[in-house]
């Protein structure tokens, strides 16, 4: 009975938290708390799951205050445990947010408590090196073919 009253108010006084669709977007934070995020198919590439760790280190080191990662449910759970693991190591409080009406593209959103107004929050946005050596792997010089070796053309 008591959950059916509950329901009602909701419904009639619509939710209890302040900007409901943004914390939804956000894996439960506000936008001007985020500092870091990663899409849910940018969490299983590899280079972003050895990154992750020392991502995770230097933002620690750059912001004074506690950060808390939240992690989408809507990643595969040994990604999900993978990138806990990581947070709880590194002694950051870390928390697999299952918000059910949630329409969030983010795998991984990295927060403060307070506003910090970051404007570009994606990973490779915050770590350009790590775009940067996805990008050399990818120029291998050409190699001339064989006509064109002969006839030097």
């Amino acid at each position: 009975m008591a959950d059916l009253h509950e329901k009602v108010l909701k419904g009639a006084l619509g939710e209890k938290r302040l900007n409901p669709d943004e914390q939804r977007y956000y894996l439960g934070t506000f936008s001007e708390r985020v500092i870091l995020t990663i899409l849910i198919k940018n969490t299983e590439k590899d280079d972003i799951k050895h990154f992750f760790p020392q991502a995770i280190e230097e933002l620690n080191d750059q912001y004074e205050e506690d950060l808390f990662v939240k992690i989408s449910p809507q990643i595969a759970l040994n990604l999900q445990m993978h990138y806990l693991k990581i947070a709880q190591e590194q002694r950051i409080n870390a928390t697999i947010v299952d918000e059910k009406t949630s329409n969030s593209p983010f795998g991984i959103v990295v927060h403060t408590q307070s506003p910090e107004y970051v404007e570009k929050t994606d990973i490779y946005d915050v770590f350009p090196q790590l775009l940067s050596k996805k990008e050399d792997t990818k120029q291998t010089p050409q190699k001339k073919s064989l006509l064109r070796r002969l006839f030097k053309k």
